[in-house]
C-alpha cells in the first residue's frame, strides 16, 4: 500500500497509508514520550481539549500497539488491536482461597495482612482454616477493632 510522511513539530516526520493521509494532515503532530500525538478541541468553543494519539484516532475501538516498535510508523499495517491493555487475553482469575489475607503457598496455607500500603506476613499453615485465623488474629492486632476479618 503507498504510504506518505507527515510532518512533525520539530521538524521529525511520520509514515501513514496514502488513504488516511488527507483525514490526517488536517492537523498539527507533534513527538510526545515518543508517540504522535495532536490537541483535539472537543468543545465547540474550543474551552476543552484533549491529546489524541495518532495510532488512536487510526484504530479507536481500543489499545494499539505498533508491531515493529517505531512509533512513527502509523501505517495500518504495522499497527495491531490488543486484547488486553497487556496484549494478552484476560484471563478467569479464582483465588486460592475463600478467605480474606489467605492463600495457596506449595502444599501450605499463607496469611497475608496489608494495610497502609504494607504487608504483613502472618506465616504459613497445614490448613486453610488455620491461616484464616491467623489473619483475623493479625488483622486486629494491625488494624484495630474496626478489621474485616474472615469470622472462623
Amino acid at each position: 500500500m503507498p504510504t506518505c510522511n507527515i510532518r512533525l513539530a520539530g521538524g521529525r516526520s511520520t509514515l501513514v497509508d496514502q488513504e488516511d493521509y488527507e483525514m490526517l494532515s488536517a492537523h498539527k503532530w507533534a513527538l510526545s514520550d515518543g508517540y504522535v500525538i495532536t490537541t483535539i478541541r472537543k468543545h465547540p468553543k474550543g474551552k476543552k481539549h484533549h491529546r489524541m494519539y495518532m495510532h488512536r484516532m487510526l484504530i479507536p475501538q481500543g489499545r494499539t500497539t505498533h508491531l515493529d516498535g517505531d512509533k512513527l510508523n502509523n501505517t495500518r499495517a504495522n499497527l495491531k488491536l490488543l486484547i488486553s491493555a497487556r496484549g494478552t487475553p484476560k484471563r478467569n482469575f479464582t483465588p486460592s482461597s475463600i478467605y480474606k489475607g489467605v492463600r495457596k503457598s506449595g502444599d501450605r496455607w499463607a496469611a497475608t495482612v496489608s494495610h497502609k500500603k504494607s504487608t504483613y506476613s502472618c506465616g504459613t499453615y497445614g490448613t486453610e482454616i488455620e491461616a484464616a485465623r491467623a489473619y483475623d488474629k493479625h488483622a486486629r492486632l494491625i488494624k484495630g477493632p474496626d478489621a474485616y476479618i474472615n469470622g472462623v
